[in-house]
């Protein structure tokens, strides 16, 4: 190994000192500080690893450790991009997600029953409210602008649908359509030439045709589910039901018909420019009878009197399960438990009932659960029967779930009002 040049001046002006070395050692020393190579910052590990790290001498090679730096850093400019790059990117929910969609800031979120892991579905539109998932799982309605759309959430496509074709909803409190029963279908009832009409589409919005002629206001369509007769499924023994409101309003009715359109008929009516129809539910596939299906629907025939929650066996006679008034909204539907074995709905107190699903005397005789003013506006049942979720109480402001074990504790998803869906899966 060649031994380093020495510089002799250099080393006796720093051994005597400054005052008493040679002359010129001060130049000489000055020189050398110049030749020696400096390295830039950023190679040294405390500039990007914390001091206790920094200070550990590894013994790499400088060339190694500085391609490891390298490799760190693109590594980190990779998870920022794709942190920051995705934050628009579509919501996919696994086919085992049981969760709760609502609408907060004009977009629809969805979050654990118990109110955790809260998303962003990211649908890619603004202002939508009122959101509905499809009986699968895989997709959801919702209002846009005014419109309908559909959505997948599954990550099939197509990601997004005008299923409206550009006419705007009817108002009301509600989600103003309803999905078949195997979710390949979605009633809705739209403005057309300035009457709510009742249309039909598939989910991938195609098939888009109307069902009622507009002579009548039609509005809060329900899907039936799938004729139990035979066990054998068929589209013709599927039912819409919808309230009919003539242009008068002196007359309200529901009327049915086959999602071909055919078989159209009256199934109950009520008379009196202050009488009303709420929203009609039908009983789960379950309780059904060689393929008749009783309903379930807020009824109030005016001339003062009370509201009542009513259900409807289809053959000219309904049983009164409650007459002395209902609160939430006028339209608010009577909702059955998904073994059919109790409804659900508000007193005009505001307390929460469930009621007997008993439908075997003339003169209904059912037991009563009141559950307090858990909820307000509007009330549903979890797919397993063991929460009711609804409006806040309270004024409404906000989405609630009520566990039926202990309903003084319902957790809160949000504080918008507006209304949620709950999405069954397998």
């Amino acid at each position: 190994m060649n031994e380093p040049r020495r510089d002799p001046i250099l080393e006796k002006w720093l051994s005597d000192g400054p005052d008493q070395g040679p002359e010129h050692g001060l130049n000489r020393a000055l020189a050398a500080t110049q030749k020696v190579a400096q390295r830039p910052g950023w190679t040294f590990p405390r500039w990007w690893l914390p001091a206790p790290v920094a200070e550990v001498e590894l013994g790499v090679p400088r060339s190694l450790a500085l391609a490891a730096v390298l490799v760190l850093t693109l590594a980190l400019l990779i998870a920022l991009a794709a942190a920051f790059g995705n934050r628009n990117a579509p919501l996919i929910l696994s086919p085992s997600e049981n969760v709760i969609a609502f609408s907060e800031g004009g977009a629809i979120y969805v979050a654990n029953p118990d109110g955790t892991n809260k998303r962003n579905l990211n649908l890619g539109v603004t202002g939508a409210s009122a959101p509905v998932f499809s009986p699968d799982g895989s997709r959801i309605a919702f209002v846009a602008g005014g419109t309908l759309h559909i959505a997948t959430v599954d990550g099939s496509s197509p990601r997004l649908v005008d299923a409206s074709h550009g006419m705007v909803v009817a108002d009301s409190d509600l989600p103003n359509y309803s999905w078949s029963a195997d979710g390949k279908g979605l009633a809705m009832s739209v403005v057309d030439g300035g009457v709510a009409t009742i249309y039909v589409v598939d989910r991938e919005g195609e098939n888009f045709q109307s069902l009622t002629d507009g002579t009548k206001d039609s509005d809060l369509p329900s899907w039936g589910p799938a004729s139990a007769m035979n066990n054998v499924y068929s589209r013709s023994g599927e039912w819409i039901a919808y309230r009919v409101t003539d242009l008068g309003a002196s007359q309200r009715s529901f009327e049915r018909v086959h999602p071909d359109g055919t078989g159209m008929e009256v199934m109950a009516a009520v008379i009196g420019p202050d009488s009303y129809l709420g929203k009609l539910s039908w009983s789960p596939p379950d309780a059904a009878d060689a393929g008749s299906f009783s309903t379930s629907y807020a009824m109030n025939v005016g001339f003062g009197t009370d509201t009542r929650a009513v259900i409807d066996g289809g053959v000219g006679h309904a049983l009164d399960i409650w007459t002395d008034g209902l609160g939430g909204y006028a339209a608010a539907p009577i909702p059955w438990s998904s073994d059919s074995r109790y409804l659900a709905f508000i007193k005009s107190d505001g307390a929460v009932v469930l009621a007997d699903d008993d439908r075997t005397f003339d003169i209904y005789d059912g037991q009563f659960r009141d559950i307090g003013p858990v909820l307000g506006c509007w009330v549903d049942w979890s797919p397993d029967n063991q929460f009711l979720y609804g409006a806040a109480p309270d004024g409404c402001q906000g989405i609630a779930v009520v566990p039926l074990a202990h309903p003084g504790s319902a957790v809160t998803l949000t504080t918008e009002p507006g209304t949620a869906s709950w999405r069954s899966v397998p």
